[in-house]
């Protein structure tokens, strides 16, 4: 009985697969009750947060001995959670379409995908907004706890962790409808105090073992209407600073992710003159002259 028990879990595991990939035992979590790959709460990794350091180009984690492991990122964008939906998208898996959580941090793993960034929205983390039940199949997805937004990125940093994936904080939107092109000016929902009280809630929750793949904060996502080392209320060079100095104070651990403004450029050749646009986020022409960017090198 037992072993039919068990065949059948790995045959409905085996449904849920994305791609080719099945299932070799050897790496499936198989929960106390038999249910495979649908764990109600993922075994702790027993790591410990290391310390992320940006250095010489290149990104690494330092231990607590002191010893420096240097790190590749390959990864992706899970949106969702800036939605009104307030959960990454595709978890409500059916007989026709859907996923898990489970699946996509198995897929991501064998394709040898290692970080996720993860899109929020300043709103949600203030409000503590508990995503919409409708978009995820709490079936087969028991150890996301979506009784919060917070605890909701907690279990799926969590869940991630488990096949050693890396997550980036996207401080992406101001609320669910206003992405916003700086994180606080006049005429902004939210002001600096909103949006790094955001902050603060992330690094309390978040800044500690059980979240030890958590590298950082990326500031806000695609400043576009911004501009960059003028001094104005607009100076996003100001505000990242701002913002990434908030972050490191509440978690010395995180590394800052910083995004460019959009601008008109020239650009000269052959005595010829050209003017073109930064894509959003990707205008840095300038960054290189903040030599001494925040509080801590390195960061």
């Amino acid at each position: 009985m037992l072993l039919r028990r068990n065949k059948y879990e790995y045959q409905l595991r085996d449904k849920h697969v994305i791609g080719d990939f099945e299932g070799s035992g050897d790496d499936e979590l198989v929960g106390t009750d038999g249910m495979v790959g649908n764990p109600t709460v993922y075994p702790s990794a027993n790591c410990v947060l290391p310390n992320y350091l940006s250095k010489g180009g290149k990104f690494y984690a330092k231990g607590p001995n002191g010893e420096s492991i240097p790190l590749a990122i390959k990864g992706i964008n899970w949106f969702g959670m800036e939605t009104k939906l307030a959960l990454p998208f595709g978890l409500w898996t059916n007989d026709f379409n859907g996923t898990t959580v489970y699946e996509i941090a198995f897929f991501l793993s064998k394709n040898n995908f290692n970080s996720v960034r993860l899109p929020l929205a300043i709103s949600s983390i203030l409000d503590n907004t508990p995503p919409l039940k409708s978009v995820i199949n709490q079936n087969l997805n028991r150890a996301i706890d979506i009784s919060s937004y917070v605890k909701t990125i907690s279990t799926l940093v969590q869940s991630l962790g488990y096949r050693n994936i890396s997550v980036l904080l996207d401080l992406h939107s101001l609320t669910p409808s206003v992405s916003g092109g700086w994180p606080w000016s006049p005429g902004s929902p939210y002001t600096k105090a909103d949006y790094l009280s955001a902050v603060d809630v992330l690094t309390k929750a978040l800044c500690n073992n059980h979240h030890w793949n958590i590298i950082g904060v990326d500031a806000k996502n695609e400043p576009y209407k911004s501009t960059w080392g003028d001094g104005s209320a607009t100076d996003f060079q100001l505000m990242a600073q701002i913002i990434g100095n908030r972050v490191i104070k509440g978690c010395p651990n995180w590394l800052v992710f910083v995004e460019g403004i959009s601008a008109a450029q020239k650009l000269t050749v052959d005595s010829k003159t050209f003017t073109f646009f930064d894509w959003w986020g990707g205008g840095l022409e300038n960054a290189g002259d903040a030599h001494r960017f925040l509080i801590c090198r390195q960061k």
